[in-house]
């Protein structure tokens, strides 16, 4: 098994690692006499009491996960990944970009300008969800370097 080191050239997004708040709706029972009370439910009434589940919004302070967020927003999961040790969002799939090939560094002439890099739909529908979930990001473009 070995490692390999990769290169990328273009738009990306850095994803601040603090904790923030994130909206989540969560199944419990209401009853304050029940000891399940407070607690994640998956049926319809409560095991112990009895009493008919209740869905509440709750305001929780979570790491951000890539994952997470392209469930909750229903994101095409193919489009993007996140470094593992690394707080960075790099896309997969798109069209050029890619500055390693065959063994050789290939650095494109014909890169878009900035500007222009994040107005593809994809980065758009990421960038709006990052958003509505209050997490703390910067759009960013240059050349990452990472082990995989």
């Amino acid at each position: 098994m070995g490692s390999s080191i990769n290169t990328y050239m273009g738009p990306y997004i850095k994803v601040s690692k603090k904790k923030h708040e994130s909206q989540v709706s969560r199944n419990i029972c209401p009853n304050e006499e029940c000891s399940k009370h407070n607690k994640k439910a998956i049926s319809k009434f409560c095991p112990a009491c009895g009493t008919p589940i209740s869905t509440v919004t709750l305001t929780e302070l979570m790491d951000f996960s890539l994952w997470r967020l392209e469930e909750k927003y229903n994101l095409n999961e193919d489009d993007f990944y996140m470094l593992e040790c690394y707080p960075f969002i790099l896309p997969t799939g798109f069209d050029g970009y890619s500055s390693y090939e065959d063994g050789d560094f290939n650095i494109l002439n014909d890169m878009p300008v900035k500007d222009e890099l994040f107005d593809d739909t994809r980065w758009v529908t990421l960038i709006g969800a990052l958003i509505q979930d209050n997490v703390e990001f910067e759009l960013a473009y240059g050349v990452v370097s990472y082990w995989s």
